[in-house]
């Protein structure tokens, strides 16, 4: 299974059978843990958690180049970022779809369908936080 780092935005308590015990899993706002893709995604998809950057963590995203230099740094013709459109319902679009919009996001593609949905889901959080 890949693995993902992401940075918790809220405290979190698992909900499990280990809840209010020594063995209970807890997740500290400002803290990156690394987990499981699909339960990464659940968290970010939740709103609490986002994909890590930074040193040592997942990097930030490439974006789309249109400027024909090749680097990577997403801008376009005379030098404007190129905006990849996010649908409101990503998440009921087919499977080969996702994972096109995450490599179009993040201009790698991704590993699986989890990774992928990972990605969408840490940009629409971004986009959201920026507003």
């Amino acid at each position: 299974m890949d693995t993902v780092k992401i940075t918790f935005t809220e405290d979190r308590i698992v909900q499990d059978e280990h809840v209010g015990t020594e063995q209970e899993t807890k997740f500290v706002a400002g803290k990156t843990y690394p987990l499981e893709a699909t339960s990464a995604d659940r968290w970010i998809k939740r709103g609490v958690a986002v994909l890590a950057v930074g040193k040592d963590k997942v990097p930030p995203p490439k974006l789309p180049d249109g400027d024909g230099e090749g680097n990577g740094d997403g801008a376009g013709q005379g030098g404007e970022p190129i905006v990849v459109d996010i649908p409101a319902d990503w998440d009921k679009l087919h499977h080969a779809t996702k994972r096109k919009l995450a490599r179009e996001i993040s201009g790698e593609d991704p590993a699986d369908l989890a990774a992928a949905e990972a990605v969408i889901a840490a940009e629409v959080a971004r986009r959201a936080a920026e507003i």
